[in-house]
């Protein structure tokens, strides 16, 4: 199978439209996926592995499944892992050692990637940009060798790598990726963005996980890429479950307040039509779907689409998370009020409808960086917690972000009549 850039993305009815496409050649592409297999964590005895063992062997079946899908170059293909010898880091600059002596370099390499899920769309920029401090994830890794989705219902691969890119030493990496006992081991998972990519839950070595796996190097430049359709963000500030009493709410009390938050951030933050945002938020009163009347595209400041209708907003698997604040910077695994369900309806508590801080009551949250359906239903807490952020979706569908649809002009330069 050889990879193509396509001229829009269609998987979940995705209309995302690539500004810039250059024609690259496709050797010098670099490839990501999710094996479609899972075993446990001695990776030698995977049949896959052909005799290696340890880090070897999850290098070999990488191969051994780019092979089977046809990819180009199969052979290149290395597993996204770490041991007590080498980094994750490292090895995806097709070197050896430990990152904190630079790979054996004379100064620490940051060049590899980016990297293309097999749909052909940009994961991120290079690994510096993918891991910390900056965590800049565009989409989740969430597709296999052959392009089909990895199942949300077990969405983890081995890693044992920290969102430095580093082993992490805490556990033992299945000894080395030679054992298959019960024992603790970190791992990825393809149904969350941020640093989970690499970094996501504990897990163990007897357990049936899949590998990462990517080539190693430098790839070709990501192009500039924005979609159409109404924006959404999730909001800088946090704060407990009384929304009113966010001083970014003025005098509302409830969703109302949650509306008023988000519009006061919106015109802070200087995005086209803020009048037009609303929190996504359900009470036992209203479901959160039931608030909106657009219909969908939404997208994150980045041009990466969220859903492409309230259909996909609902069906527990976004394209991406909504992770990027107002001001486009990203926020990583924050936890969300929102009372919603996974389908948008009123899936749990909600503070009294969104009027009580006290830790009498509880709200339900969702994670940020979530695409499966814990991105709005994932745990309730009480409601006395003030480091809970906000979803804000617009309604209007708009391709500029300096007031033009609205007549407000202040954010033009001053040669504007």
């Amino acid at each position: 199978m050889t990879v193509r850039r396509p001229a829009s993305f269609s998987r979940f009815g995705v209309l995302l439209v690539l500004l810039t496409w250059p024609s690259f050649a496709v050797a010098s592409e670099k490839i990501i996926f999710v094996t479609s297999i899972g075993r446990n964590g001695n990776l030698g005895s995977w049949p896959e592995a052909g005799g290696a063992t340890g880090i070897a062997a999850a290098d070999a079946i990488c191969r051994a499944q780019a092979t089977t899908a046809g990819l180009a170059n199969p052979s290149t293909f290395i597993a996204w892992i770490s041991d007590s010898n080498d980094d994750a880091y490292c090895r995806a600059h097709g070197l050896t050692g430990k990152k904190a002596i630079n790979c054996g370099e004379a100064s620490l390499p940051a060049w590899a990637g980016p990297w293309l899920r097999t749909d052909g769309f940009p994961i991120g920029e290079t690994i510096e940009h993918l891991l910390w401090p900056e965590v800049q994830t565009y989409v989740p890794i969430n597709l296999d060798e052959n392009g089909d989705p990895v199942p949300y219902s077990f969405p983890y691969y081995f890693t044992n790598t920290d969102g430095n890119g580093e082993f992490r030493d805490q556990f033992t990496g299945c000894a080395d990726w030679t054992s298959s006992d019960p024992i603790a081991v970190r791992a990825g998972s393809a149904a969350k963005t941020a640093i989970a990519w690499t970094d996501s839950d504990t897990s163990f070595c007897n357990r049936d996980l899949a590998l990462l796996c990517m080539q190693p190097g430098a790839g070709d430049p990501v192009p500039p890429f924005q979609s159409d359709g109404a924006r959404a963000f999730v909001t800088s500030v946090s704060g407990d479950g009384n929304l009113g009493g966010w001083p970014e709410a003025g005098e509302k009390v409830g969703t109302a307040a949650g509306d008023a938050i988000c519009q006061t951030l919106a015109a802070a933050a200087g995005l086209g039509v803020p009048e037009s945002y609303m929190a996504w938020l359900s009470t036992p009163s209203e479901n959160a779907i039931d608030r909106f009347t657009y219909d969908g595209p939404w997208i994150r400041l980045d041009g990466v689409l969220v859903a492409s209708n309230q259909a996909d907003l609902t069906d527990g698997q976004l394209l991406t998370s909504v992770n990027l604040s107002e001001s486009g910077d990203y926020l990583g695994s924050r936890g969300v009020w929102t009372g919603a369900s996974g389908a948008g309806l009123a899936g749990g508590a909600s503070c009294n409808e969104w009027t009580n801080d006290s830790g009498v009551y509880s709200g339900l949250t969702g994670y940020a960086y979530a695409v499966d359906g814990q991105w709005t239903d994932r745990v309730e807490y009480e409601c006395s917690v003030s480091v809970f952020h906000l979803y804000c979706f617009s309604q209007v569908a708009y391709l500029f972000v300096d007031g033009f649809e609205s007549g407000n002009t202040s954010a033009w330069s001053n040669a504007v009549p």
